[in-house]
């Protein structure tokens, strides 16, 4: 008997790079502590998925002016040492 198994669905992209992400929820400003490294590209997506701020060389620890955004739910992406990251943070 030959037994077969397959695993369906995408692995988990697990990032040793440490960061945070504050305040969340946050009213004004984002911050993001990358611990000293640099963000080469910084993304925010609306819920809907619609790109609302772009930033290119987004520099080390940048703070984002999010006073514009409306109230609700946000991913930002940001890329960090060739690696993607991916989180939400909720605007009030």
């Amino acid at each position: 008997m030959l037994k077969i198994s397959f695993t369906l669905g995408v692995p988990d992209n697990i990032v040793a790079i440490p960061f945070d992400i504050l305040p969340n929820p946050a009213k004004n400003e984002l911050l993001i502590d990358t611990k000293g490294q640099i963000i080469e590209e910084l993304y925010i997506y609306s819920s809907k998925g619609n790109l609302v701020i772009l930033i290119a060389e987004a520099g080390i620890s940048p703070t984002i002016d999010v006073l514009q955004l409306s109230s609700g739910l946000y991913f930002i992406r940001f890329v960090v040492q060739g690696k993607t990251i991916t989180k939400k943070f909720v605007k009030y």
